[in-house]
């Protein structure tokens, strides 16, 4: 028995030295704790700040360009402007227009014409190259003489008319209409329209029958501005 104790006992003392040991080695080296770095210390890197990218913008629309209301009706640089004298500010004649002669032409009857416009108070109009007069002629009114050069022109007084529409008995041989400061010629169904001056006056038909003038017995009319007549010219 003596002999197991002292076994033990050696035993023993061996197993605390051994820990004694580890203590005291316990104590001069720590553990690095997972948390530090074992190397030396990295720089910061800094990344490359991200390219700023600009949304695509959508080009506004563009409105086309306006031209300032008195350029754009101003009449164009070849234009003939005539005065129109009256005391009406409202004057309209519609569907204007100058009848001109061409020089090569042998028919009188038809002759070539352009428009006209009326913008405050001017006779406007375009005329074709080389042509420095004409007659104006609109629905309502007598026929006036215009000439012009360059872009002006003689004063115009546009006069009130009547209108005369009447038909010729017979209408072989190509009558004619005379007669209150007008004259003209009749289509080959006899009939025929013609603007008059306000007033009375005398109208009748006429017709060359080789060499011999016939006419018809004179029709009294007495018309006012803007009246339209109907009458009956009846030749022998």
């Amino acid at each position: 028995m003596a002999e197991r104790t002292y076994v033990w006992l050696g035993i023993a003392l061996v197993t605390g030295v051994g820990l004694a040991a580890l203590v005291a080695m316990s104590g001069a080296f720590v553990a690095p704790s997972s948390l530090e770095p074992l190397g030396p210390a990295a720089e910061p890197v800094e990344s490359a700040p991200a390219p700023k990218v600009r949304p695509p913008q959508t080009p506004r629309p563009t409105a086309p360009p306006v031209a300032p209301p008195s350029q754009a009706e101003a009449p164009p640089p070849t234009s003939v402007r005539c005065k129109i004298i009256g005391d009406d500010p409202n004057l309209a004649m519609p569907d204007a227009e100058i009848y001109y002669q061409e020089p090569d032409l042998d028919d009188p009857e038809h002759l070539p014409s352009f428009s006209v416009e009326l913008r405050e108070g001017m006779l406007v109009f375009e005329p074709p190259e080389g042509v420095v007069e004409g007659v104006l002629r609109a629905e309502g009114f007598l026929e006036v003489r215009v000439r012009w050069s360059g872009s002006g022109c003689t004063p115009v007084r546009p006069r009130p008319a009547a209108t005369v529409v009447g038909r010729v008995e017979p209408s072989w041989g190509e009558p004619r209409v005379i007669g209150c400061g007008t004259s003209g010629t009749v289509a080959e169904d006899g009939r025929f329209e013609l603007s008059i001056p306000p007033g009375s006056c005398d109208m009748r038909a006429i017709w060359d029958d080789d060499g011999v003038i016939v006419t018809s017995e004179p029709a009294r009319l007495d018309v006012q501005a803007g009246q339209r007549v109907e009458v009956l010219l009846v030749l022998p």
